[in-house]
């Protein structure tokens, strides 16, 4: 299943401390945005922009990016709608994206990261697999309604 340990909240003295947890087999932002949104309601702030501020952070933590990665490429492939996802991309997007995942795993076997020039903006980081995969889901609940 899906990694759901996403971050650890200390609350020391009067104040939050948000301490991260990156993990390597999968990160939801929305997942983050609905943690932010507990710890910020626990906190008494109720600002948006916060949990906005709150999620850049986490990602920005959890260091993907300096691998070239996005988001989307630390998705289980082991997971039946991530990899019926997967097999419905275009010839091109499956390349680029196991041409990404190799390069990180390069990276992370010499234990270094890719030149900051390589690294993915943020801008570039948007979701190329999940929307695929809300067609896959929706299609397999429907075969299960059938049943």
């Amino acid at each position: 299943m899906l990694n759901r340990r996403i971050i650890s909240v200390a609350k020391q003295t009067s104040r939050v401390v948000f301490t991260a947890q990156p993990s390597v087999r999968f990160a939801s932002t929305n997942a983050t945005a609905k943690a932010a949104e507990a710890v910020v309601g626990a906190s008494g702030a109720r600002s948006p922009g916060l949990i906005d501020k709150f999620v850049q952070f986490y990602l920005n933590r959890m260091k993907y990016r300096r691998y070239g990665l996005f988001l989307d490429d630390l998705l289980n492939e082991s997971e039946p709608i991530v990899a019926e996802a997967i097999r419905r991309l275009p010839h091109e997007l499956q390349e680029a994206r196991q041409a990404r995942v190799s390069r990180a795993i390069d990276c992370t076997h010499h234990n270094s990261y890719l030149p900051e020039d390589m690294w993915t903006k943020p801008h570039e980081d948007k979701p190329y697999l999940r929307p695929i995969m809300d067609e896959v889901l929706a299609e397999f609940k429907e075969k299960d309604e059938w049943k």
